[in-house]
This record gives structure tokens, C-alpha cells and sequence, in this order.
């Protein structure tokens, strides 16, 4: 039998999965397609892993804000200022 934890995991890994597959950007917009669409999905970022869904999407946009200038280093926007 599954716990809770163990399945709360399995669907945060699916929804990270989502999030890269189809280019969802902001947390908004997967909380929007998430109360339309997946209820368990709903609980899970806005309830109970919210922090960690926020930081995912927080960590992405500074990861995108980012320009590779080679193979080993890269500059990123706030280090532009």
C-alpha cells in the first residue's frame, strides 16, 4: 500500500514533469490549469507543497535569465546590473 507521502511525491514528480513538458512559466497559470483540470494536482501546490512549487518556479526563471557564454561559464541578468 502507498502512503500519502509517497504518492504526494510521485504526483509533485508529475507535475515538475508537466511544468517542462509544456512550457508552463508561472505558477499562476499551473494553479488556473490545475483547478480546472486536476483537483489532486490543486491541493497539492497551493496547499500542501506550495513553498516548494514557488521556489521551482522562482529557481526556473532565474536559471532561464541566464546567458551561456561557454560550455563552463554563463552570466546571468542580476550580475548584468
Amino acid at each position: 500500500m502507498e502512503t500519502t507521502e509517497g504518492r504526494d511525491q510521485m504526483n509533485l514528480m508529475a507535475i515538475f514533469k508537466f511544468v517542462k513538458e509544456n512550457d508552463v512559466l508561472f505558477y499562476c497559470d499551473l494553479v488556473h490549469y490545475c483547478n480546472e483540470h486536476n483537483d489532486d494536482w490543486f491541493d497539492l501546490i497551493v496547499c500542501k507543497h506550495a513553498y516548494s512549487v514557488v521556489s521551482f518556479f522562482e529557481s526556473s526563471m532565474n536559471h532561464r535569465s541566464c546567458i551561456p557564454i561557454n560550455d563552463d561559464e554563463q552570466v546571468c541578468d542580476e550580475m548584468l546590473v
